[in-house]
């Protein structure tokens, strides 16, 4: 099962997807605007998916983020398209940059 958090300075709607597969996450349009906080995203999880083990989050990299990783055990993923972020900037998980653009 995969949630997806759609967002930009707030969470703005949330896909629940069961025994996902490529057409299901084919058929979802995520929209952004700009003005990335994902600071929305782990307060989101921590008030309604307390269970997830995995964030994966997709992002230039110029956005807010928690200062210290959540309380509970959520493995962090950024996929990164900007080169130039640092990891003091994200400084907790994983980051893995690709040059994927939109």
């Amino acid at each position: 099962d995969i949630t997806i958090v759609e967002h930009d300075a707030e969470v703005t709607k949330t896909y629940e997807i069961r025994n996902a597969t490529k057409r299901k996450l084919d058929d979802i349009e995520i929209k952004g605007g700009g003005g990335t906080d994902h600071k929305p995203v782990f307060d989101w999880i921590k008030e309604n998916k307390r269970q997830a083990e995995v964030l994966v989050a997709f992002t230039d990299g110029y956005t807010s983020a928690p200062s210290e990783p959540p309380t509970h055990r959520l493995d962090t993923l950024w996929i990164v398209t900007n080169s130039k972020i640092t990891k003091d900037r994200l400084n907790f998980g994983r980051i893995l940059r690709t040059t994927i653009k939109n």
